[in-house]
């Protein structure tokens, strides 16, 4: 009954990444180039055990934790640990805001300058513009998985294993998806890409500090109703937990 609506999302996927190659392709390097080349300077600043459990203990207070999240590894701080406790929450922020600017760009931005009512009297699908974007989404952020996945896999860093690696990424990935799908309901609500971009951001904040007030007061529950703390609940270069990607 519903198949009419997405009639032809495919093909203007495979249109939004051709016209979004080269933005994408920035973003990807940068985000990419920016994650490998942290991983060894953190390596070389805390090249002892005694030196990294001392930084552990000391970044283990309230406002730190309410910045980054909840030090995990403590006892056994590797320097995977110590990247992972550091970076995973502003690298996945990093990602979330890449997606924002994706999801308006190619869905209400399109509709202003009067190219969505050129697709729309093509045969299309009621709702294939906003599904075409989420399937290039899935396509940008499975790319940022990957490449994050295995461009810190082989810098070979001590407690950083190809597992870690990998669920970096995966979480990278997942929680900018999510991102670009909260994006375009805000471009649902919104008449322009800026309100919808600007609500968007709003919704982070909001999903930041509802995350530092749980990992604060130590309430699982409250951080994990954030997806920024929910993705941390798989302590990456630690525990390496799946289950918080899928959810």
């Amino acid at each position: 009954m519903t198949r009419g609506y997405f009639t032809n999302s495919g093909k203007l996927a495979l249109f939004i990444i051709k016209r979004e190659r080269v933005v994408s392709a920035v973003w990807l390097v940068l985000l990419a180039a920016f994650s490998i080349s942290v991983a060894p300077a953190i390596s070389a600043m805390f090249p002892g055990a005694e030196a990294r459990n001392n930084f552990a203990a000391s970044f283990n207070n309230p406002i730190m934790v309410a910045m980054m999240g909840p030090v995990y590894g403590i006892g056994d701080y590797t320097p995977g640990a110590m990247y992972g406790g550091m970076m995973y929450l502003w690298y996945i922020i990093t990602v979330g805001a890449m997606n924002i600017f994706f999801a308006a760009r190619n869905t209400r931005a399109d509709e202003e300058l009067g190219r969505a009512e050129v697709v729309r009297s093509l045969p299309a699908g009621r709702l294939s513009i906003i599904h075409s974007a989420m399937l290039a989404g899935f396509a940008l952020n499975a790319a940022v998985a990957v490449l994050t996945g295995l461009g810190l896999a082989v810098l070979n860093i001590e407690g950083m294993d190809m597992a870690g690696c990998m669920l970096y990424g995966a979480g990278a990935g997942a929680t900018g998806l999510f991102f670009a799908a909260l994006s375009l309901f805000f471009c649902q609500l919104t008449a322009h890409a800026g309100g919808a971009t600007g609500a968007s951001f709003a919704a982070l904040g909001v999903i930041y500090l509802l995350r530092a007030a749980g990992d604060v007061r130590g309430n699982e529950i409250l951080a994990c109703l954030s997806p920024l703390g929910l993705a941390q609940r798989s302590q990456i270069f630690v525990a390496n937990h799946v289950w918080p990607i899928f959810v």
